[in-house]
């Protein structure tokens, strides 16, 4: 959901204007302009076919990775600035976003759940330099961001402290504390560039996939004349399956 009344402009190549409008549901609605923000709106082809969902999983696999490069920089920003107490929570919740996030590019729906992305990353698309960051990642997102197994990136330990003994025997009235040793990760010490550079890794590669992917799909519209037999009159968005 988005919050309503927010309208965005982004420009495809160099006659298309991509319009979004936030509706009062909070729901999108994408219009398309020829020329100008002001120009005759255009008619919209919205394929719904394997290959097409194939390639929209990819887009989305990239916009992900690019997610996690942003994440990486603002962490390196507060690393920076060195304001550890005032910002280690935000430091968490940046932590986990990017192992929530990298291990959603890995992911794809169970049998009997609605499909989803039809792409995916593999364990072959790891680089083998990169394995141990790509294990560690694993590790954190199944022992510890997701699930409550045994991890060393997260441990409870209830301890007992016991106030110096000549304390005791002098005022005869001195405290016992129980507490909480807690220890859950919060920060990528001494890794944080090698996590960056699987990412970008990761992220040409997709990249280059959809570029392979586009271009086979540019070839079945070099006929652009023949893909306004597949509009409907009086709508101006049209699913082809």
């Amino acid at each position: 959901m988005f919050k309503a009344g927010i309208t965005e402009w982004n420009k495809l190549g160099n006659n298309i204007y991509q319009k979004i409008f936030i509706g009062k549901n909070g729901l999108p609605r994408f219009t398309y302009h020829y020329g100008s923000k002001k120009g005759k709106e255009c008619e919209v082809i919205e394929l719904d076919t394997d290959k097409a969902r194939n390639l929209a999983g990819y887009q989305l696999i990239e916009k992900d990775l690019r997610d996690i490069l942003s994440f990486i920089d603002e962490y390196s920003k507060i690393v920076k600035n060195k304001n550890f107490d005032e910002t280690k929570t935000l430091m968490k919740a940046i932590v986990k976003a990017i192992i929530v996030t990298y291990w959603k590019c890995f992911a794809s729906t169970k049998k009997g759940e609605e499909k989803g992305r039809q792409a995916k990353l593999k364990d072959k698309n790891i680089p083998e330099e990169s394995k141990d960051i790509h294990n560690m990642l694993k590790d954190m997102r199944n022992k510890y961001i997701s699930h409550a197994g045994k991890s060393e990136h997260e441990e409870c330990k209830l301890i007992i402290v016991l106030p110096p003994i000549e304390k005791l025997n002098k005022l005869n009235h001195a405290e016992a504390m129980m507490a909480p040793e807690l220890l859950q990760t919060i920060a990528f010490q001494g890794i944080r560039t090698d996590i960056k550079k699987l990412i970008e890794n990761l992220h040409a590669q997709v990249n280059k996939k959809i570029s392979e992917l586009s271009k086979a799909f540019g070839k079945s519209f070099m006929d652009i004349g023949s893909l306004y037999k597949h509009t409907k009159k009086g709508k101006k968005r049209t699913v082809l399956r």
